[in-house]
């Protein structure tokens, strides 16, 4: 869960229309129409989580106990430019260990992708005009989830001794979009 570097901004505004705001202060279908909307805004950025690279192919069955690392022999790192999702750190920098030894990697070593994300949402309140004791309302909603439809890449495969160490084959969902009714009394 470690986030060495994260920025988050939240806010809800309601539109300044409708009966007792700054414009068409009115009574009527206009105000039933235009007046009570609020919008909302979420955006959220951090950078990768951080992952380990793990052992794989033959020298596994040789493992004393648990996950075998292998041997580190160089930082692993690949430059921000030279990144892609085919190959997203150095895999020349992790080597088999000799048998019945342990690796000399350690835990948590590379970071995958950062993350950035904007949500937002688009609500009204309705006051239904009920014969009861309460003040019953209807909100309808629109809320909208990664509204730019950006990729946020998983993890980097980071098993070594296979053609996809190194590869991201997965990435968060698109844009999303949820149409809803709440009823309140």
């Amino acid at each position: 869960f470690d986030q060495a570097q994260r920025f988050v901004f939240a806010s809800v505004y309601e539109l300044p229309i409708g009966q007792g705001e700054k414009y068409l202060n009115q009574r009527g279908v206009l105000n039933e129409v235009l007046g009570g909307w609020r919008v909302s805004a979420n955006f959220s950025t951090n950078t990768g989580a951080p992952f380990t690279v793990y052992q794989g192919g033959a020298n596994t069955s040789n493992s004393l106990a648990g996950s075998l690392y292998p041997n580190r022999i160089k930082s692993g790192v690949l430059p921000s430019g030279q990144r892609t999702i085919a190959h997203w750190f150095d895999t020349t920098a992790f080597v088999s260990p000799p048998l019945y030894q342990y690796g000399t990697s350690g835990r948590n070593i590379l970071r995958g992708p950062g993350f950035w994300d904007l949500d937002s949402g688009l609500m009204k309140n309705f006051a239904l005009p009920l014969p009861v004791g309460e003040q019953p309302r209807l909100e309808v909603r629109g809320d909208f989830f990664n509204v730019l439809n950006h990729p946020n890449l998983a993890q980097p495969n980071s098993t070594t001794g296979s053609s996809a160490t190194a590869t991201i084959t997965s990435a968060s969902p698109g844009r999303t979009i949820e149409v809803g009714l709440l009823l309140s009394f």
